[in-house]
């Protein structure tokens, strides 16, 4: 099976090196060259649960050079969806399934814009990895993965997909409601990612203070409230539980989010609080915790250049 990966980042890197262990062509489509021909000069080596391995990367920034693919699986940040989708939009031929595996709201709607509606299966991962090097992964942890028709069935296409990753050893499991599943997760991240930026603090430490998890269970109410009112049944309870459970669970963990902060890169946060906030104003509610904290990450991000340092 043919298979690329848009986006070699840490979690796209892990999937196409076990994809790739597992006897699947995969190449990974770059946004530049120089990206492809590190990917290929040191091919991928994962540390981590089940590591070490090494495996060879057949990379390229010009996906019409590399032919159409049966999967396209696509793990860019929020923001680069529909740039980098419109770059490799080679890629895809007349039966390809594209499938995403980000964080944030709109992943769907972008990549849709692109390659047409009924193209695209919605995905979440729990997996957890970080890029360490150019080629180099540290897989922290394996987690739930799901992946659904937007359109709320199990498709035939669904299973296919599951069934490919779960053979490699990332348990995939179809699922009609894709859309809470995803909702889910931005609630979690809502919960989690923007205060470890601001605060530059490790997951495990929101769990420890009452003033920190009073403002991560109110981001997370916030969110499953915006869900609710689209339809999507969420449970406030649970979900606060859950991220709690998350926090704790990854408690030596960096956020992305903190990661992109510390190292001066855009981070997500309009396409997690900051699309929260956006979607309670269409559906003419309230979510001053997340609109506070997309703003607040985004003023660290203004302010990196001018910070005071010791």
């Amino acid at each position: 099976m043919r298979i690329a990966i848009v986006g070699p980042g840490a979690v796209g890197c892990t999937i196409g090196a076990y994809l790739v262990l597992g006897g699947r062509q995969v190449v990974f489509l770059t946004r530049d060259e120089k990206r492809a021909e590190e990917l290929r000069a040191s091919g991928i080596k994962v540390e981590g649960v089940r590591g070490p391995f090494k495996v060879p990367a057949s990379a390229t920034a010009d996906a019409a050079g590399a032919g159409t693919f049966q999967l396209v699986i696509v793990c860019v940040k929020a923001y680069e969806t529909a740039t980098a989708m419109a770059q490799h939009a080679a890629a895809v031929g007349p039966t390809t399934i594209v499938t995403t595996f980000q964080n944030g709201l709109g992943n769907l709607q972008a990549l849709a814009s692109v390659v047409g509606d009924g193209r695209v299966l919605g995905g979440t991962t729990a997996l957890g990895a970080n890029l360490l090097g150019p080629g180099l992964v540290h897989h922290a942890g394996d987690g739930d993965t799901f992946v659904g028709e937007p359109t709320g069935e199990v498709s035939g296409r669904a299973e296919h997909v599951a069934r490919q990753l779960s053979a490699v050893g990332m348990e995939t499991r179809a699922v009609r409601d894709i859309r809470a599943r995803i909702w889910s997760k931005v609630a979690v991240n809502c919960g989690i990612n923007a205060l470890t930026a601001v605060l530059r603090v490790r997951n495990g430490v929101l769990p420890r203070h009452p003033e920190t998890l009073v403002l991560m269970d109110s981001a997370v109410r916030e969110a499953v409230a915006v869900a609710r009112a689209r339809g999507l049944p969420l449970d406030e309870t649970t979900m606060v539980e859950a991220t709690r459970e998350v926090a704790r669970r990854t408690a030596e963990n960096v956020s992305s989010m903190l990661a992109d902060v510390r190292a001066g890169r855009r981070s997500e946060i309009a396409e997690i609080n900051g699309a929260v906030a956006a979607a309670a104003r269409e559906a003419r509610l309230s979510a001053p915790v997340n609109e506070t904290l997309a703003f607040l990450v985004c003023a660290v991000e203004a302010t990196a250049k001018e910070r005071l340092r010791r």
